[in-house]
């Protein structure tokens, strides 16, 4: 003869239906998701810089990962942006260089006066300004 589960009559004893069984298997449950809860807490408070704010705090490390990530990206696009810009720059003084060398061979002057056209005084003054040797109030003052 089958044994039936006294709670809802199915064969054998429902797991589900003893409350004895019940309270052990959602303890367990419990068990493993606090588990699971406190290793994933301290994955994120590893990535923040530990201070007291952080602990137990998902929100807190979240926004701080957030804001970090978002620095950090802002950083690099700057970065990326200013060496396109030198890159032009470069670009500029080497043609500037070769058409002075261009035009000293031309010229074949002793001495070697560089032409002030409103391109070359431009390309020192970006030069200058790269190499810090102008202010920013000397820029924006057109000098």
């Amino acid at each position: 003869m089958t044994e039936h589960c006294q709670y809802c009559g199915d064969d054998l004893t429902c797991a589900q239906c003893d409350p004895n069984e019940y309270v052990e298997n959602l303890q367990f449950a419990l068990s493993k998701a606090q588990s699971l809860a406190r290793e994933r807490m301290l994955a994120l408070e590893s990535l923040t810089p530990g201070g007291s704010e952080f602990v137990g705090d998902v929100k807190m490390c979240v926004d701080f990962i957030r804001d970090t990530k978002q620095r950090q990206h802002d950083f690099m696009k700057k970065q990326r942006l200013d060496n396109n810009k030198l890159k032009e720059l470069l670009s500029q003084a080497l043609t500037l260089i070769e058409s002075v060398n261009t035009w000293a061979k031309e010229k074949r002057a002793e001495e070697h006066e560089l032409p002030h056209t409103p391109e070359f005084m431009t390309a020192v003054k970006q030069v200058e300004i790269i190499l810090g040797r102008r202010g920013k109030d000397d820029e924006s003052q057109g000098r």
